[in-house]
């Protein structure tokens, strides 16, 4: 229980804001709907401006400070997208990406403290199934140490009503494409699981949560928006003494932000993941890693009454073997049958598919699980029987 009333001690946050903090949450670029950017250098300390730059594109997330040489933030931000499919293709070079830790406004270089990155560690149960994000956090170690003071981490799950504050330097509205700049907070309440799980079909509680909007009218409420992936929410556990880090800020569950409930991966259930990181030189980051498995598969196309073939491919950086599952669907989206299939990785491989007596419109869909169970993309292709 808390001591105080979490509300006035988050008042005094949001306006005065003397207690060192986190940062909110980006998809890409952009920062918070609402909120206020009324905020103190003392707040702003711990936050951090993340930005990729590839070359073609250049993105940008929220991140916190957790060690002098660690940042937090979101895995989507460090992985890289095929251009035209949009699915997660490598792990951003630590080369590519700079941070900026301490800035209460990022357009101007002279506010907070600027660092390279030498390391870059997602989840390795990190997913991303084309709408959603699983497991969504990443480490960063960075190539100099901060004078800041980190922030601490949660260690147990918020309740429903909990009043969080989130923050980032996104965009303020979801079609704004001026460049990020303020650093925001705004208020957020901690919604129950139940809600959450109507929202967003695969929410489950053990490792994510979602926000709904603030109980307290006195304090500015926000939603993350693009540019605040990888900000947390954060909040005081136990007394009004010790603020931490309860989420990272990870997805919406519209693509219009001033309609959307943001979700959060429970900074308490990566504790493993984030304290062996943490315990581990950043130089060895790599033995660390275990990327989820990539299936790629090919369409299918035969005609009435012959066989055709079934091509796919499971790419994985260890495991030899691979548990594949795969769907055929009709044309309206119905399952109409569902089989497991053990392959080698690292190669295509080809199944047989029977002779059918009727024409076929459809799709045929398949996911791999390396040895740990970790899952690939989802993907899938066209079946057409002529």
């Amino acid at each position: 229980m808390h001591s105080h009333p979490i509300t006035t001690a988050l008042r005094v946050l949001a306006v005065a804001s003397v207690v060192a903090a986190t940062a909110l949450w980006a998809p890409g670029a952009g920062a918070m709907v609402g909120g206020t950017d009324q905020l103190s250098a003392a707040f702003a300390a711990p936050l951090a401006y993340i930005e990729i730059d590839e070359g073609k594109d250049v993105g940008s997330c929220t991140g916190t400070l957790i060690s002098p040489t660690v940042v937090m933030t979101a895995a989507h931000c460090v992985y890289n997208e095929d251009e035209k499919t949009g699915k997660l293709i490598g792990i951003a070079r630590p080369r590519d990406i700079s941070v900026r830790v301490g800035s209460l406004d990022v357009s101007n270089p002279a506010l907070g403290v600027a660092a390279g990155v030498v390391a870059v560690l997602p989840q390795p149960y990190y997913r991303w199934d084309g709408t959603r994000h699983f497991h969504d956090i990443a480490l960063l170690a960075l190539d100099r140490s901060m004078t800041q003071t980190p922030a601490k981490l949660a260690e147990q799950t918020p309740g429903t009503g909990k009043s969080l504050l989130i923050s980032g330097y996104g965009v303020t509205s979801t079609y704004d494409e001026s460049p990020p700049s303020l650093l925001r907070a705004g208020l957020i309440d901690a919604a129950a699981p139940s809600s959450c799980h109507l929202v967003s079909e695969s929410f489950d509680p053990s490792w994510l949560f979602c926000g709904a909007a603030a109980g307290d009218p006195s304090i500015p409420g926000g939603t993350a928006c693009f540019g605040d992936s990888g900000g947390p929410a954060f909040a005081y556990e136990n007394t009004v003494d010790n603020l931490v880090v309860e989420g990272v800020i990870s997805y919406g569950s519209r693509g219009v932000c001033e309609h959307s409930r943001t979700y959060l991966v429970l900074v308490s259930s990566e504790r493993g993941f984030i304290d062996r990181a943490l315990a581990t030189p950043a130089s060895d980051w790599s033995a660390l890693r275990d990327d989820p498995p990539t299936a790629a598969i090919r369409a299918v196309h035969r005609h009435l009454g012959q066989t055709g073939n079934l091509i796919l491919r499971v790419n994985d950086d260890r495991s030899k073997h691979s548990r594949v599952d795969i769907s055929f669907f009709d044309h309206a989206g119905v399952r109409v049958s569902h089989a497991f299939r053990g392959i080698p990785t690292d190669r295509y491989v080809a199944f047989s598919l029977g002779p059918r007596s009727t024409p076929f419109n459809g799709r045929v869909c398949i996911q791999a699980a390396d040895g740990t169970s970790k899952l690939s993309n989802l993907v899938c292709a066209t079946d057409v029987v002529r």
